[in-house]
């Protein structure tokens, strides 16, 4: 994700994102990351171009239909 697009998402405000893709160790053409954007990147794999952080998957709802990032700090 792009830190711009989750600082200060909360429970009572999330910060809605869309899903453009999954990353793996060792993947090639890698998508990039846009504003609202974000990317399922798998334990050992490069963050995306335009990516700054990594949201653990359990403050999502796993990108099944909105992705909201809740609970940064």
């Amino acid at each position: 994700v792009r830190v711009a697009d989750v600082a200060g998402a909360t429970e009572e405000f999330p910060a809605v994102l869309t899903v453009i893709g999954d990353v793996a160790a060792g993947a090639d053409g890698l998508p990039e990351v846009g504003p609202g954007q974000a990317a399922r990147i798998m334990t050992g794999a490069p963050l995306p171009p335009g990516a700054e952080a990594v949201v653990p998957v359990e403050w999502t709802d796993g990108g099944t239909g909105g992705g909201a990032a809740t609970g940064m700090s």
